[in-house]
C-alpha cells in the first residue's frame, strides 16, 4: 500500500495497526493515536520527507509511546516505502 493510501493508528503501550486511508470502515476508531495519509501536511510534502515522517512517526510510537518495535515493524510492512527503505537483510525488506 502507497503511504498517501494509508494511514496507522497506535495505542499507548500496545497495538499498532496500517489500513487504508481515508477510513470508510471506523477501523481506526479502536487507537488512541494515528499518523499518515489521514493528515493533510502528509499530502503537501515531497516523497523524500514522507520517507523520513514514516521512520519518526514509528521511533515516536517506538521510543515514546512504548509500542513494541517488533509489533511496529511487522504492521509497517504493508507501507510500499517502508519496505524498501529499510536494510535489504531485514525480513520483510523489499529492494527489487
Amino acid at each position: 500500500m502507497k503511504i498517501l493510501e494509508c494511514m496507522y493508528g497506535w495505542n499507548t503501550g500496545g497495538d499498532v495497526k496500517v489500513g487504508p486511508w481515508p477510513d470508510k470502515t471506523d477501523w481506526s476508531f479502536d487507537y488512541e493515536l494515528t499518523g499518515g495519509a489521514c493528515y493533510r501536511h502528509w499530502h503537501e510534502m515531497s516523497p523524500e520527507m514522507q520517507a523520513l515522517q514514516i521512520f519518526i512517526e514509528f521511533h515516536t510510537m517506538v521510543v515514546r509511546d512504548e509500542v513494541d518495535p517488533q509489533k511496529a515493524h511487522a504492521a509497517f510492512l504493508q507501507i510500499d516505502e517502508y519496505r524498501r527503505l529499510i536494510a535489504p537483510d531485514i525480513p520483510g525488506a523489499d529492494h527489487d
